[in-house]
């Protein structure tokens, strides 16, 4: 699933040179294509989830549609106040991608476990949740998001 999201999102930036990609030090492999063809519009955030949503909601607060990618728990629970102040009482063009449903990390302890997050951020003001089924409608879901306005959350397994 993360491999059709990676895909589709190379695919939208092709085409719209205001699509950005944050991510949180995580992913190699899965960012590489669009940072490696996005250079200037791709942006490895480190282990600061708070100042990646910051930063992202800048960018989008300018015009750009900025995906931000990391594990389920850093860019919910983790940045939280940001999402909420910075995001969506703004409601800013930002697309937040989780990977990691339930305990698909689980090998790297509860801090990892995406168990709360779809209950969190469904009362986040704006913010339209989504959880693809499989590959072809985690691609559909993030065109969908890439065109739409306003705040996105989009939950992703780890395969």
């Amino acid at each position: 699933m993360r491999r059709a999201f990676a895909s589709a999102l190379v695919e939208i930036a092709e085409h719209n040179p205001d699509v950005w990609l944050l991510y949180g030090d995580l992913g190699y492999g899965l960012v590489d294509e669009f940072a490696r063809r996005f250079p200037e519009r791709c942006l490895n955030c480190g282990i600061a989830e708070q100042n990646m949503m910051g930063t992202a909601a800048g960018l989008a607060l300018c015009g750009k549609v900025v995906f931000v990618y990391s594990i389920t728990n850093f860019v919910t629970l983790r940045c939280l106040e940001q999402v909420r102040n910075d995001v969506c009482l703004h409601r800013a063009n930002v697309k937040i991608v989780a990977s990691g449903v339930g305990e698909d990390y689980a090998g790297a302890g509860p801090s990892h476990y995406g168990t709360e997050d779809a209950d969190v951020m469904v009362l986040m003001p704006g913010m339209r949740v989504v959880t693809p089924h499989d590959g072809d409608e985690c691609a559909m879901l993030t065109r969908l998001a890439a065109h739409g306005e306003g705040p996105w959350y989009l939950r992703l397994r780890r395969t």
